[in-house]
């Protein structure tokens, strides 16, 4: 993934145990292109792991946008290059948004209101988040531009549906957003983020919704 990254205009800033962080310095677009060309890389590596009979490996890419700090931290014992940065654990909350959303690539609003042609890109509103931690909620998106080709078909074919049911789920109208959900998931059944809130529009039809719900999803956890 190094080289994509840099051929993008990015660099690595930290290994992060399984985790990789990089730093765009120019723009959104860039780290796009470069997250969507990551998960094309993917795919043919998980190719070659399928055809040697080992498991497949899976990522999740968070992107957002913001200041920064980088410099030498420490004492004079110790010294070390680091980023200091709200954005910085913002990207990482949403990079871990990926598992319950399960979307390949998740793009906060921030970010994605730099990019000039949004038109030239895959993408779905996934309504708005209250990270853990964090005091105000901000949107995403999902962009599919990286996904299989028959991935992205599919979604493409039923994004008027899932705008629909996404509309109907942050006015609270549950039945009308769990048809459209449904209707999705009967088209395409590997669509597993209409799966998401169709789960979340059963249970809040069985259980019922809190008073002060806005339609803001609450991440209690990283």
């Amino acid at each position: 993934m190094g080289p994509i990254i840099g051929k993008h205009n990015g660099f690595i800033n930290q290994y992060l145990g399984d985790a990789i962080m990089a730093i765009f310095p120019g723009s959104s677009m860039d780290a796009l292109n470069a997250a969507i060309e990551i998960q094309r890389a993917l795919q043919k590596f998980n190719l070659q792991r399928e055809a040697e009979n080992l498991p497949i490996v899976q990522i999740g890419l968070g992107l957002h946008t913001g200041p920064l700090i980088m410099g030498i931290i420490g004492d004079t014992d110790r010294l070390d290059a680091a980023t200091i940065s709200d954005t910085v654990n913002t990207a990482s909350r949403l990079e871990s948004l990926t598992k319950y959303y399960k979307a390949g690539i998740i793009i906060s609003d921030a970010a994605l209101q730099q990019i000039d042609k949004k038109d030239t890109f895959h993408l779905r509103y996934l309504g708005r988040v209250q990270l853990k931690g964090k005091q105000s909620a901000i949107g995403i998106h999902e962009c599919y531009s990286g996904s299989p080709h028959h991935d992205i078909e599919h979604k493409t074919k039923t994004l008027t549906l899932f705008n629909e049911g996404m509309n109907h789920y942050i006015n609270k109208s549950f039945r009308e957003a769990g048809a459209s959900f449904e209707k999705i998931t009967i088209i395409n059944p590997n669509d597993l983020t209409a799966k998401y809130f169709l789960t979340n529009v059963n249970r809040y039809l069985i259980s019922g919704v809190p008073d002060n719900w806005i339609g803001v999803e609450e991440m209690l956890s990283k």
